[in-house]
């Protein structure tokens, strides 16, 4: 797509429309639930000390450093080991971004590690993911690093379940897009390994970052949190087309999770060279509508499963679920 007045003036206008995603205290529980409540995206602001980060990012090279993981340089993809990636990302930029993501590279106590702080989010409620049949359960611990300039596709989670995402080192820029539809952004469905159709997420080929206006913060200015939430803003970004609707950002720093509401538009930016593990969590907030999605992607009738994520124990629901989709393997 190619950049016209008509996209420099809608984000121009889409300003006045634009907010920044709240930051609540990871500790302030009755503030936590209240957010999942009102089910807009949020920042809940440290989760995960900074020595807890530290110790956690030293123990990932020090385990999995020579692991080979397929990396990305504008776009082209390659294999190198894990620890290459963090030197090779110092030569990253806004126009030859150096990115990785690899959903299979944790496991143990590194995994444990980076879940824990997701999970505890939810104040202790078990995820119905996790009672999922093996071979069609989610991976739930997605390593994410970037070079600063590199971003995610925009793009919204599959079956509307809750993403989450903790950030481990450097920062990130969110950006949200709100009552926007598929359409709108010539959305298109990404196909699934686990359910064997086109059910892993749906992306859009929009840039919400294409053009970079002025100079990012020098690496020791970024301890000026000001600074770079001024850096972070709308008018600092053009979009490469006409983007619809109202839309928030988020500012995530080292210990920070960053909540996705199920259904969310959302692209990450890079501000500096980061790491991040990503999961996701479906409750009882979100069992009746994810099963829907499910059911309805298969072609499959309810017949009282929906009446049973609304009601029913966790693991007998996912159970009934699974038998209405004659994939009852665990």
């Amino acid at each position: 797509m190619h950049l016209t007045a008509l996209a420099l003036h809608a984000i121009a206008a889409s300003a006045t429309a634009h907010s920044w995603a709240p930051r609540i205290d990871a500790k302030d529980a009755p503030a936590i639930r209240a957010a999942l409540d009102g089910g807009q995206p949020f920042v809940a602001a440290g989760a995960l000390s900074p020595e807890a980060c530290d110790a956690w990012t030293d123990e990932l090279m020090r385990t999995l450093g020579d692991v080979p993981c397929t990396q990305q340089i504008a776009g082209e993809p390659f294999e190198a080991p894990l620890a290459e990636f963090f030197y090779d990302a110092l030569a990253s930029t806004h126009e030859e971004p150096h990115f990785l993501f690899d959903e299979a590279l944790l496991d143990g106590d590194l995994r444990d590690a980076a879940i824990a702080p997701q999970r505890a989010i939810f104040d202790g409620e078990e995820s119905w993911l996790d009672a999922f049949p093996a071979a069609r359960r989610p991976a739930d611990a997605c390593v994410v690093c970037a070079g600063a300039g590199a971003r995610s596709p925009l793009h919204r989670d599959p079956y509307d379940w809750t993403g989450t995402s903790l950030c481990l080192e450097g920062s990130k820029v969110w950006r949200f897009l709100l009552d926007v539809d598929d359409a709108e952004l010539e959305a298109y469905k990404l196909p699934s390994e686990a359910f064997g159709d086109d059910s892993a997420g749906t992306q859009s080929d929009i840039d919400l970052y294409c053009v970079l206006e002025g100079d990012w913060p020098h690496a020791a200015e970024f301890e000026n949190r000001d600074l770079v939430k001024a850096k972070a803003g709308p008018e600092n970004f053009t979009p490469s087309a006409d983007v619809p609707g109202r839309f928030c950002t988020a500012l995530q720093f080292a210990g920070d999770v960053v909540v996705v509401p199920p259904k969310s538009w959302h692209q990450t930016y890079a501000l500096e060279p980061s790491c991040a593990v990503a999961s996701q969590f479906c409750g009882r907030r979100d069992a009746p509508t994810v099963f829907e999605h499910m059911l309805r992607h298969q072609s499959r009738d309810d017949d009282g499963v929906l009446d049973l994520a609304r009601t029913a124990p966790p693991r007998d629901a996912v159970r009934a679920l699974f038998a209405r989709l004659d994939d009852l393997d665990s």
